[in-house]
């Protein structure tokens, strides 16, 4: 809100897009809902615990980001409608998106190991790989308007995503080195060549489609 009414307003409006926090009724499909805008995706690229793979891909990452968890047991949710606890759902949707898509993919972690004082905690590191398209990343089986819909079924199409929905590649910012030290390059598509950078992804900056196919996003649920 500092930058309302400022040239710096336009700028922000690029990237600015928009979640939505819900919790869901299991019981009856009530939901309660709350607006929550965001400049940037910051994604995780590996699940929380020890052991387990890294995402392979940012859309398996989005997918993670966006997997709600249930409310049950001592944990279940107080429902309005039912007048009672009830298990419930609770996560993210994409409820607006920006006309550039900045996405950030968490590669750095925490970790607890035993030493002569004690646990001590130390910071490391993902160097996996992180596939990602270089055009055409469909973002509408992750909004609130897909989420929301009834489930299809088997032997139906999935829904054609629309020009708003679609961001190819534009650049990535690259981290080089540990968390003691390194450096940062910028790798960005060429305005008249279009040609792609062709890189393990960290930190991709995502861009609509050209203008032929883009519009400005809007999301309805």
């Amino acid at each position: 809100r500092e930058f309302e009414g400022t040239p710096q307003a336009s700028v922000l409006a690029l990237y600015r897009g928009e979640t939505q926090d819900y919790v869901q009724c299991k019981a009856c499909g009530a939901e309660s809902t709350r607006p929550s805008p965001f400049d940037d995706l910051s994604l995780a690229i590996r699940p929380f615990g020890p052991g387990l793979t890294p995402y392979g891909s940012v859309e398996e990452a989005l997918a993670a980001y966006l997997e709600p968890e249930t409310l049950d047991g001592d944990n279940q949710y107080l429902c309005e409608r039912c007048g009672c606890k009830r298990d419930a759902l609770k996560g993210i949707k994409l409820s607006g998106l920006p006309h550039v898509l900045c996405v950030h993919l968490k590669r750095f972690k925490q970790s607890t190991s035993s030493g002569p004082k004690g646990p001590q905690s130390t910071s490391s590191k993902i160097d996996s790989f992180v596939h990602f398209p270089l055009e055409s990343l469909n973002l509408l089986p992750y909004t609130a308007a897909a989420l929301g819909a009834p489930a299809a079924s088997a032997t139906s199409a999935p829904p054609l995503p629309r020009p708003e929905h679609l961001y190819d590649l534009f650049g990535i910012a690259v981290h080089h080195g540990s968390m003691q030290n390194g450096h940062y390059t910028a790798f960005v598509r060429h305005p008249l060549t279009q040609a792609t950078p062709t890189l393990s992804l960290l930190t991709p900056t995502l861009a609509p489609p050209p203008p032929s196919r883009a519009r400005p996003p809007q999301v309805r649920q």
